[in-house]
């Protein structure tokens, strides 16, 4: 009887660490993988979709004062909304946009070019760094700097001539800051390069400002 009892001891003895290594192992394994489903764990944060509304003013850099152009240094006042598509990542996040413009005020210098008389949509290619986790390894994101290189598509009323549309194009480079105040909603305000096209073979340089308000959607798995 003694004997049968040393020998199932010993056995026990014998196995427990074998046991032990294969628990490390399993556990070691699924830390790795993300448990049981063997799912490697993304550290990519999901698909992010921003809207804006806000408004803006221009200032030319280089006025026409030529018919029928005969512009102001001041552009009209304009009125902004887009928004953009952010593909997965983390410290640097890219993806397409869309932003479409009408002026608020009426183009003196522009022969009476009327309210809401010319559109600009734009599609663009957008850059988004989340300044504070670059800076010190936070996840939240609260502000964020926006790069935006677009082309500009100009259709409106024709300049002395309002039975007449008048259509141009040309490239806009934007550089904007976000705060968010809350998780999903904040401010923003943008400067933008912009030259355009027009009539004659002339081109239009200005320097835009603008800032509204943002919302910050993330479409969670």
């Amino acid at each position: 009887m003694r004997l049968a009892w040393a020998t199932a001891l010993a056995l026990s003895l014998a196995m427990t660490p074998a046991l032990a290594s294969a628990q490390d192992d399993q556990y070691a394994w699924g830390g790795e993988e993300g448990g049981s489903t063997g799912e490697t764990a993304s550290t990519d944060d999901p698909i992010r979709i921003m809207g804006f509304l806000g408004g803006g003013i221009g200032f030319r850099l280089l006025r026409n004062l030529d018919s029928p152009f005969l512009q102001d240094f001041v552009a009209p006042a304009y009125l902004d909304v887009g928004g953009a598509l952010y593909l997965p990542g983390r410290e640097l996040r890219f993806g397409p946009g869309l932003t479409v413009s009408t002026n608020l005020s009426e183009g003196a210098g522009n022969q009476g070019l009327a309210v809401a008389s010319q559109w600009v949509i734009t599609p663009s290619f957008n850059i988004l760094l989340p300044l504070w986790r670059l800076m010190d390894g936070t996840d939240y994101d609260e502000v964020q700097i926006q790069i935006r290189a677009g082309i500009p598509l100009v259709i409106g009323q024709g300049l002395g001539d309002p039975n007449r549309v008048d259509f141009t194009f040309g490239g806009e480079l934007g550089l904007a800051v976000h705060y968010k105040f809350l998780a999903g909603f904040g401010i923003y305000a943008e400067a933008q390069l912009v030259v355009v096209g027009g009539l004659r073979d002339t081109v239009h340089p200005l320097v835009t400002l603008d800032a509204g308000f943002m919302i910050d959607y993330e479409v969670l798995p």
